[in-house]
């Protein structure tokens, strides 16, 4: 925005032991009584909903009365879940608001609100609005609103939101050389601690010994969960195996905006994985099971809890496409995974590398130039990807504050 001072201050977060940001103590607090009565059950969470959202609007009117900033604030950006945004413009009318809608953007909707927020305010929003502008972060979260709503929303990858820093690894002295190559096992979440994922690390590090000597030699790290230590972890890795356990990871953003070259399981081989991650506290349990309640889904984007029909209005063939909810192995998940993966960057950002199996990872590992696929991934976020984003700011904040 050119002339213009920005004062920026965080109001109202969901993970507040994690990210050392400040925030607004009412608001998480109020935030956290809505998830509670969430995590209680669809049923408490139905019958307690119209309390909750009262309880989310009186509390932004009382921190518009106590906080002079929040008042006069003159663009809120709000980031997913949908329903705090739509509350959020209810409680403040007439700000312009940038919603940004994010993986499983309709998660923490109350059962009985989800086609009034579908169907009804969300078009409001999208089509009848000049103080709003709905977008999110992937093709794939935008294919998933139509596929329920009929609104075809903008995609905006994002191009940096966790850590600012770029891998500094030892040079390879040339492809297939001598020194070895550094390959970090990335953490996307709780895959390597799974048992799918441990018999992955395992089957990978003794298919490197019993191949030793025919290739580059391959040294094998698994990341760690500490907080804030994505930096300190990227300075020794050449690459990554990256197993996404969602469709929608900011941390793959991250590490490609970083041009730290990734190794991506293909979308046949990820169907065999996702439809097994499941658990209702996001933990290796419940594996396998059929008869699990599936509410805890690791693959966030096939949440079956915020499940709809296709909309009549969706450009997407209900006869073509299969529903984007619930890809447990026993409710078609693997034709489900393999036909979402479509629309997601993981596959589709260029020089990302892809493995069907362990063998061709193996090949991969000892042939690819690594320096040249940072390079491109280094163009292609320098150059589409940020033209492309800044294109669409502006024009949004073009729409929105002259309409203040």
């Amino acid at each position: 925005i050119p002339q213009t001072d920005l004062l920026c201050r965080f109001y109202g977060q969901f993970y507040p032991p994690i990210l050392p940001i400040a925030s607004e103590p009412l608001l998480n607090a109020s935030f956290a009584r809505w998830f509670a009565s969430w995590e209680a059950g669809p049923a408490h969470f139905a019958d307690a909903a119209d309390g909750r959202a009262g309880d989310v609007l009186s509390t932004i009117a009382e921190v518009a009365a106590r906080d002079a900033h929040f008042s006069a604030t003159e663009l809120f950006l709000c980031h997913s879940p949908a329903v705090f945004c739509m509350l959020l413009r209810d409680a403040v009318p007439t700000a312009p608001i940038l919603h940004l809608l994010d993986s499983q953007p309709l998660r923490g909707t109350p059962p009985p609100w989800l086609r009034w927020v579908a169907h009804g305010r969300l078009q409001s929003l999208t089509l009848h609005s000049p103080r709003d502008v709905v977008f999110t972060t992937s093709p794939i979260v935008s294919a998933q609103v139509e596929y329920i709503s009929g609104i075809a929303l903008p995609a905006v990858t994002p191009l940096a939101l966790y850590f600012d820093c770029a891998p500094a690894p030892p040079n390879l002295a040339s492809v297939g050389g001598p020194q070895a190559l550094n390959l970090l096992l990335t953490r996307t979440h709780k895959y390597w601690q799974s048992t799918p994922g441990a018999m992955f690390a395992v089957m990978l590090i003794r298919f490197l010994f019993e191949n030793r000597g025919r290739g580059r030699p391959v040294s094998v790290a698994m990341q760690g969960h500490q907080v804030g230590s994505w930096c300190s972890d990227l300075q020794d890795p050449h690459a990554g195996v990256f197993v996404p356990e969602d469709l929608v990871k900011v941390s793959f953003w991250e590490l490609y905006r970083a041009a730290f070259p990734l190794f991506v399981p293909s979308r046949s081989l990820i169907a065999g994985v996702l439809p097994y991650l499941d658990g209702r506290n996001r933990d290796a349990v419940e594996l396998y099971e059929q008869n699990d309640n599936g509410e805890g889904m690791l693959a966030h984007f096939f949440d079956p809890q915020a499940a709809l029909p296709p909309h009549p209005q969706s450009r997407l063939d209900a006869a073509d496409w299969l529903p984007p909810f619930d890809a447990r192995w026993h409710e078609n998940g693997h034709r489900k995974v393999y036909q979402w993966t479509f629309l997601s960057d993981m596959w589709n950002l260029p020089a990302v590398q892809h493995f069907e199996s362990l063998p061709e990872l193996l090949h991969r590992l000892w042939t690819t130039d690594l320096a040249a696929v940072a390079s491109e991934m280094r163009r292609h976020h320098s150059g589409q990807m940020q033209q492309a984003s800044e294109a669409f700011y502006t024009q949004a904040l073009q729409k929105l504050l002259t309409h203040k």
